[in-house]
C-alpha cells in the first residue's frame, strides 16, 4: 500500500465576500457573504450564506445556516439547516432538521424528518414530515401534507426582521389533503383531514375530516362532514 492510499483527503473550503461568482464543489466549509452565485452543484460539510446569492444546481451540506436571500435552481439535501429570510428550491428539498424564518418556496416535494416554520411558505407538491410545527404570520400553501405530528398556529408577533416580503394575506395554512396521526390545527382550509387524534381549531375550514380515535372540533370551525374510520 502506498502512502498516498494512507492520507485523509482534505477538502478545500469556498469563501467568497463581497460580489462575485464562484465555482462550484465538493467543499469541506462553504462562508458566502455579499452578493453573487455558485455556477454549479454544490456538496459540503457546512454551507452559510450571508446576503443574496443563487446556486446554478443541487446543494447538499451537513449543517447549513442561511441569512438572507438563497435560491437553489436544483434539489436541495440539508441535514440540519436554519433560514433566516428568504429561500427558494426550485427541485426537491430533503433533510432531517429544518428551521425557517421568513418565506419559503419548493417548487417540488419537501421531505423533512422535522421542521418548524414562522413566516409563510408555498410548497407546490407533498410535504412528507415527521414532527411539524407551522407558525402562521401569512398565507401558506402545500399541495398535500402528510405527518405524524403536526401543529398550527397563528402568529401574532414575529422577531423575524423581513417581515415586509411577506405577501399580504390572512394567515392561513392551505392544502388539498392533510393526513397524520396527531393533527392539531387552526386556521387551515383543506377538502379533506385525516388522522388519528383530530383538533379542529378556530379559523378551519374543513369539507371532511376522517377520524379514528378522537376528534374535538372548536365552535367557531368549519366541518362539512365527519366520519370515524373503522378499526
Amino acid at each position: 500500500m502506498t502512502g498516498s492510499e494512507n492520507k485523509t483527503e482534505v477538502l478545500p473550503n469556498l469563501t467568497v465576500d463581497g460580489v462575485c461568482n464562484a465555482g462550484g464543489g465538493i467543499y469541506d466549509s462553504v462562508n458566502l457573504d455579499g452578493v453573487g452565485k455558485v455556477s454549479g452543484a454544490v456538496k459540503s460539510r457546512k454551507f452559510r450564506a450571508n446576503g443574496q446569492f443563487k446556486v446554478l444546481g443541487d446543494l447538499e451540506s451537513t449543517e447549513m445556516i442561511c441569512e438572507g436571500i438563497l435560491t437553489v435552481r436544483g434539489d436541495a439535501h440539508v441535514a440540519e439547516g436554519k433560514i433566516d429570510g428568504m429561500l427558494t428550491i426550485e427541485g426537491k428539498l430533503g433533510g432531517e432538521h429544518l428551521e425557517v424564518y421568513g418565506v419559503w418556496k419548493v417548487k417540488k416535494d419537501c421531505e423533512i424528518e422535522s421542521m418548524k416554520t414562522e413566516g409563510a411558505f408555498f410548497i407546490d407538491g407533498l410535504l412528507n414530515a415527521g414532527q411539524v410545527q407551522i407558525h402562521l404570520h401569512g398565507l401558506s400553501k402545500a399541495g398535500e401534507i402528510g405527518v405524524e405530528a403536526l401543529r398550527v398556529r397563528r402568529l401574532s408577533k414575529s422577531k423575524w426582521n423581513l417581515l415586509r416580503l411577506i405577501p399580504k394575506f390572512n394567515p392561513e395554512l392551505q392544502a388539498k389533503v392533510i393526513e397524520g396521526d396527531e393533527l392539531d390545527l387552526e386556521y387551515t382550509t383543506a377538502e379533506v383531514v385525516r388522522g388519528n387524534r383530530v383538533t379542529i381549531g378556530p379559523g378551519c375550514n374543513i369539507g371532511r375530516v376522517e377520524y379514528r380515535d378522537e376528534l374535538i372540533k372548536h365552535p367557531k370551525a368549519k366541518v362539512g362532514e365527519e366520519m370515524k374510520l373503522g378499526g
